[in-house]
């Protein structure tokens, strides 16, 4: 029993693979005897001149010259070129093979013309642009692109790249509309994520903006509880009920104009004019909404900081609080009112400046 080798059953990817080499090597070999025929096309021109410079001349005696070797030996012209007409055969094989490949396309089918009629009037339809201007796309590297090119300006490899791919392409139609669909899912996954992103940088934004608004809302409910608070108290310091039996006063128990968290215990630090402002002239200020306090209740800077000046002074608080704080904080109390006093004195002679 003679032994053998196994033989499998050739797949449709590996045809395609082995036409797709087989294509490059023509393509290649196509290229290359170009290449060589342009080389070769210009010696009979040379040849004949130089016969005819040959014939204008007298003949000589070769033994008379200065040639050591004598006279040269006659041109190639005098001979036929066989691997000229070698190669001229070999090409119009390769373009035989090329037009049958391309038979099916519509674009070389010319009525009434020939194939390489066609075949040039495709070229000289392509603008001349130079291969520099081309962009990233002039090395033939997306197949996608190759209907904008302008084959007239390639040169021979590429123009045998271009039509190899072409071939390839016609072949393998399906493969290239896989590849259309991998760019068109691609092209929409970079669409979602941008309006993912974009989506995701509103709401952090409008977070944002929220939050401020947030924080400026409860700022200014603090203050509103705060002035609440600070009126209130002063009511009930100057009540004639609190005056009868009242307990002794803390520093902290006296109502001042400023606002403090609920959980902070208040200072002397805390007492300032910057403070001192921003708790007083908050009515002034407009709202989250942007609108300001109108009607009757407005009342202007002047008389805000008159009004907490009759309060504060030094010798009136004295005589009406001061009697009634503990002793302990007398000083405290005392240098703060002096604190406040100097606060207003200075925000009044700013406004009548």
């Amino acid at each position: 029993m003679g032994s053998g080798k196994l033989h499998l059953k050739e797949t449709s990817a590996e045809r395609q693979e082995r036409e797709l080499r087989k294509a490059r090597k023509a393509a290649r070999r196509a290229a290359k005897r170009a290449e060589r025929h342009r080389s070769r096309s210009s010696s009979p021109s040379d040849d004949r001149s130089t016969n005819k410079r040959r014939r204008r001349d007298p003949a000589r005696d070769p033994w008379n010259s200065g040639d050591a070797y004598g006279p040269p030996p006659p041109g190639s012209h005098s001979k036929p070129d066989y691997e000229t007409l070698q190669a001229e055969l070999e090409e119009q094989r390769w373009r035989e093979k090329m037009w049958d490949a391309m038979d099916e396309d519509s674009t070389f089918a010319a009525s009434g013309t020939s194939r390489l009629d066609a075949l040039e009037a495709e070229m000289n339809a392509h603008a001349h642009v130079p291969k520099r201007w081309r962009g990233p796309h002039a090395g033939l590297a997306d197949t996608a692109d190759l209907a904008g090119l302008d084959p007239s300006q390639m040169e021979d490899e590429e123009y045998a790249e271009w039509v190899r791919i072409g071939m390839w392409r016609k072949k393998n139609p399906d493969y290239y509309a896989e590849q259309e669909r991998l760019k068109t899912e691609e092209r929409a996954r970079k669409a979602r994520e941008q309006a993912i992103r974009d989506e995701t940088r509103r709401l952090h934004l409008q977070y944002i903006e929220e939050t401020k608004q947030t924080r400026v809302a409860r700022d200014r409910k603090r203050t509103e509880e705060a002035r609440e608070r600070y009126e209130a108290g002063w009511k009930t310091l100057l009540s004639s009920k609190a005056n009868e039996a009242a307990p002794e006063l803390a520093f902290a128990d006296i109502p001042w104009p400023v606002s403090v968290p609920r959980k902070h215990a208040l200072s002397l630090d805390d007492i300032s004019r910057d403070c001192i402002s921003s708790f007083l002239f908050s009515t002034l200020q407009p709202d989250a909404d942007g609108k300001e306090a109108s009607g009757d209740t407005l009342k202007t800077r002047k008389e805000i900081v008159r009004e907490t000046l009759l309060r504060f002074h030094p010798d009136k608080f004295e005589g009406r609080v001061l009697r009634r704080v503990k002793d302990a904080d007398k000083d405290t109390v005392r240098e703060a009112v002096g604190r406040v006093a100097r606060a207003l004195n200075e925000l009044m002679a700013k406004d009548d400046a």
